[in-house]
């Protein structure tokens, strides 16, 4: 029979000196981060290779991940499913979804690494929609591509004067005095270096106008036109149908679709048309617009949030929708954040990253995929791999053997669940009942606290808690049926198990925080009989 040979998985290393977070990003279902040292880190999905770690059968990361090993990385910004990067050297860079071109790179591939997007090297900020890109060049130049359209509905978000897509960078007129661009889910918007503010594409859903240009009753629009005669603009950002900016006083101002979730943040439920100030308070310093939702920062470091709260996405701590700026607990120090889909992140002044909402797919980068609904720090070590986390013994049962999987299983194993460890272990069905009040006495006398029983992929279980780690224990009974339909290519991993034995698999999921430590952990190696 099998024994319990446990390996729990904590809290991972943290750097040496510790390297501080320069940049953030929160894409549709997927996150990065660029380093003080110039490296890229991404988590979440890997649909469509968003992440760029070059392999196709990667589904998520739970844990952020470097993306190669380059270390002039400058700038990130992440859309729907695809991300766009600035090095140092002004070189474009592209990976994730294609469909619409909106990688650049001349086709509708997909791709699982960073590409280069042409030969310039004079590239100087890129923004990305979610399915339009645009990038700004040293010159002051303005270029776009991929969709420009919505399916068969006309939107011009290229602002190129025409309908037709682009699948490489398309310049946007002759001007060159453009200053910062941002990309919505079907508009765009720009400030030039009067501080003027311009903007094209959709203004509208459906049959609905909702204002998101800002540019009262215009349906949509193929090319740039100014919002008003205002020239005291200073930052411009879009999200899913509505608009946000700050002015150089620092006043808040928003315009656009507002039904449903508040994400104006003017106290009610109206759409508007053109900007509108968001309160009376001028210290404003920094503001991002989500898909339904928007953060913000002001001069004194506090963290402000308003619009929809079903992840928890705000912060709050609650999942309630709030229609005006609510401050998110009492901290000072924040420094920028990132909103997303459903989830948010965001740099404190010491360049500890913190991330809460909506966790699917790991997207918080937490090493799980609980919601959570205030902030939380992740912690970015250097390589998060599963030998680096600490192992924790737990005693073993006398005349056990442990379950010896091949090379190739475990590798395919990681690919699926990198931070997360599987130990299959069996045991004679009459001796279940023993070894199971045995191995129950071991975990209490070692401090875990039973939290409830499972079910989970039709496998019963329960769940312990030990701290910060979570451990996850399934049972499974080996049938005559389950060992016939073993895949050949799985069958050596399956040598010496008999009907009757039961299946025994842990799993760990962590709340990461600052430091950890590891030890060692034998565990006796029966062959299999």
């Amino acid at each position: 029979m099998l024994v319990f040979a446990v390996v729990l998985m904590t809290r991972p290393p943290v750097e040496e000196p510790r390297v501080a977070l320069q940049q953030v990003v929160a894409g549709s279902t997927h996150s990065l981060a660029i380093k003080t040292d110039g490296t890229l880190w991404a988590w979440g999905s890997n649909e469509d290779g968003s992440l760029g770690l070059d392999d196709a059968r990667i589904r998520v990361r739970y844990f952020p991940t470097q993306v190669g090993i380059d270390t002039d990385w400058q700038s990130i910004v992440a859309g729907s499913g695809y991300t766009l990067a600035i090095k140092t050297d002004g070189t474009l860079w592209a990976w994730g979804r294609n469909r619409h071109g909106q990688l650049g790179l001349g086709d509708t591939e997909d791709r699982h690494s960073p590409i280069q997007v042409g030969t310039d090297n004079d590239w100087a900020s890129v923004t990305a929609g979610s399915f339009h890109s645009l990038a700004i060049k040293t010159d002051g130049t303005l270029w776009s591509w991929g969709s420009n359209t919505l399916g068969e509905r006309i939107q011009g978000q290229l602002g190129l004067g025409e309908v037709e897509g682009r699948h490489s960078p398309t310049q946007v007129g002759t001007d060159n005095d453009w200053a910062s661009v941002t990309a919505g889910s079907t508009h765009s918007l720009a400030i030039k270096t009067d501080s003027t503010l311009w903007a094209w594409g959709s203004n509208s859903w459906g049959s609905r106008i909702h204002g998101q240009l800002g540019l009262s009753d215009k349906e949509y629009l193929y090319f740039p036109i100014q919002v008003g005669t205002d020239n005291n603009w200073q930052l411009v950002v879009a999200g899913d149908l509505y608009t946000l900016a700050i002015k150089t006083d620092s006043t808040l101002w928003a315009w656009g679709s507002n039904s449903y979730y508040g994400k104006l943040g003017l106290g009610d439920l109206e759409d508007r048309h053109s900007p509108n100030q968001v309160g009376v308070d001028t210290d404003w310093q920094f503001v991002a617009a989500g898909s339904d939702y928007a953060l913000a920062i002001k001069k004194d470091g506090s963290l402000w949030a308003w619009g929809r709260n079903s992840g928890g996405q705000l912060g709050l701590g609650h999942t309630t929708n709030r229609y005006a700026p609510t401050k998110v607990g009492t901290d000072n120090d924040w420094q920028s954040v990132a909103a997303g889909s459903s989830h948010s992140l965001a740099i404190k002044t010491d360049g500890t990253l913190w991330a809460w909402g909506k966790n699917w797919g790991g997207i918080l980068g937490l090493g799980h995929i609980v919601d959570r609904h205030f902030p939380t720090q992740v912690i970015v070590a250097k390589e998060p791999l599963l030998e680096e986390f600490l192992v924790e013994k737990i005693p073993v049962y006398p005349d056990a053997f442990q379950l010896e999987m091949s090379e190739e299983w475990e590798e395919d194993m990681k690919l699926f669940f990198p931070q997360i460890i599987f130990v299959a272990l069996y045991i004679s069905e009459d001796s279940q009942e023993e070894i199971g009040a045995w191995y129950k006495a071991q975990l209490v006398e070692a401090g875990w606290e039973k939290e409830e029983e499972i079910n989970e992929w039709e496998l019963p279980g329960t769940i312990w808690r030990k701290n910060d780690t979570i451990l996850e224990i399934l049972t499974a009974i080996i049938t005559e049926e389950a060992i016939e339909d073993v895949p050949e290519e799985l069958a050596e991993i399956f040598i010496g198990v008999k009907p009757g034995m039961v299946w025994i698999m842990h799993s760990v999921k962590v709340e990461p925080v600052e430091e950890s430590v590891k030890e060692s952990i034998e565990i006796p190696k029966v062959p299999a009989h």
